[in-house]
């Protein structure tokens, strides 16, 4: 579950940075993720994401993945961007 919440988002963030286009094929071309403490996915959580760099159809993508204490799960993924038509 917080696999696929980390790419979903992803996506999205890295779709901003690439404003213009109305048709876009994505996808994920390399994900990792690093669980710093235990997590449970089934409670409630908060994710800052973030893309800091898109350009010629590929993107970074970073996020923080924190529960209620504070606890956190870190992100990275690289996304791949084609034009439609």
């Amino acid at each position: 579950m917080c696999a696929w919440c980390a790419e979903y988002a992803s996506r999205r963030s890295l779709r901003q940075k690439h404003t213009g286009h109305r048709a876009l094929a994505a996808s994920i071309a390399a994900h990792a993720m690093w669980f710093h403490r235990p997590f449970r996915a089934d409670e409630w959580f908060l994710y800052d994401q973030e893309s800091p760099i898109a350009v010629g159809g590929r993107g970074l993508a970073r996020g923080r993945i924190y529960n209620l204490e504070g606890q956190i799960v870190s992100v990275v993924q690289e996304g791949l961007f084609r034009k439609l038509g």
